[in-house]
């Protein structure tokens, strides 16, 4: 399991509920047996809880994470395509689905459908031509999706293009149709 990284949200979203809960058990009244120095831990803790907080406020608003790479794909009329997971949902949410990315998995030798959190219909050849792929610039945390496992599965782009810390390969045919669907479980 990696470390969480203090630059994304998604990794430090359980510090604050969790150091509450700490707090809380540090803190409980029956261990602090003077009315003042019950008021003193209780403006100690809510200083300790706003420091952090007004720090992060100050600080300038930080782009959405797909917002310059669904901007970038809109503008050169690529709107539907496919990724790993989080480039597939970012751009799709920071577009406000005007660039459509369906999630894909790859177990090294071929590209699935990412069924987790997705419509089996965003996968149909016959309802959508997917003729772009985003792959990530290495180190990420999905190394199934770079570049070269793109090509390997997909053939050569027509064209590439580098846009920030992803690569946008371009094809002239559907990647949907090439995509391997496997037997999903029964439940």
């Amino acid at each position: 399991m990696n470390a969480p990284n203090t630059g994304n949200s998604r990794d430090i979203v359980a510090v604050l509920p969790c150091g509450a809960v700490l707090a809380a058990r540090a803190c409980v009244p029956r261990r602090i047996a003077a009315p003042r120095r019950a008021a003193l831990a209780v403006v100690a803790a809510a200083i300790a809880a706003l420091l952090p907080l007004t720090a992060a406020a100050a600080r300038p608003v930080a782009p959405a994470e797909g917002a310059a790479l669904a901007t970038w794909l809109e503008a050169h009329h690529l709107t539907y395509g496919i990724a790993a997971y989080w480039d597939a949902s970012d751009v799709t949410y920071d577009s406000d689905n005007r660039v459509q990315v369906r999630a894909v998995i790859s177990d090294g030798k071929r590209f699935s459908p990412y069924y987790w959190e997705t419509k089996a219909p965003w996968y149909s050849a016959a309802q959508h031509d997917a003729t772009f792929a985003i792959a990530d610039i290495p180190p990420t945390v999905d190394v199934k999706s770079t570049v070269a496992d793109f090509e390997r599965y997909f053939g050569q782009p027509a064209e590439t293009y580098r846009v920030g810390a992803q690569v946008v390969l371009v094809y002239r045919k559907n990647l949907l149709t090439l995509l391997a669907f496997p037997s999903l479980p029964r439940s």
